[in-house]
């Protein structure tokens, strides 16, 4: 008996704590006010346009040097100036992003490293394209 209870012991310590993770997520898929009292919208990493984002944010060079609008309006170019400033604002309110003062460059923050790379692992996870013609009426 005393095995059993140790292997199990064993199995809970094994186990990861994702609370704070699922509080993080939480927090960015609300709503928010900037001190102004601006309202920003959620972040849905399941919409198309905050996918393309947030691929768009996370890309090796960007995570480097720092990310501009200039560097994404080359990398979405259907995207306007102002639809990627008003994204890069909700993303800096949801603290996915940081401005450094002074110039026009943004850091992704370790929460939005976080956040994004769990969200969108998620995300290719739930959705698998092959299953998009499954039937379960036939």
């Amino acid at each position: 008996m005393s095995a059993a209870n140790r292997r199990y012991l064993e199995f809970l310590s094994a186990l990861e704590d994702d609370s704070s993770g699922r509080r993080e997520i939480e927090r960015v898929t609300k709503r928010t006010q900037d001190a102004t009292g601006r309202s920003h919208r959620e972040i849905n990493f399941f919409l198309p346009a905050d996918l393309k984002l947030a691929w768009a944010i996370l890309r090796g060079e960007n995570v480097i040097s720092g990310l501009t609008a200039r560097r994404l309006r080359r990398q979405l170019p259907a995207w306007s100036g102002s639809q990627i400033s008003r994204a890069l604002r909700r993303f800096c309110e949801h603290s996915l992003l940081k401005k450094i003062g002074g110039t026009f460059k943004y850091y992704i923050t370790q929460l939005g490293l976080k956040v994004m790379t769990a969200a969108l692992r998620l995300r290719e996870g739930a959705y698998h394209p092959d299953a998009s013609g499954l039937s379960f009426f036939r």
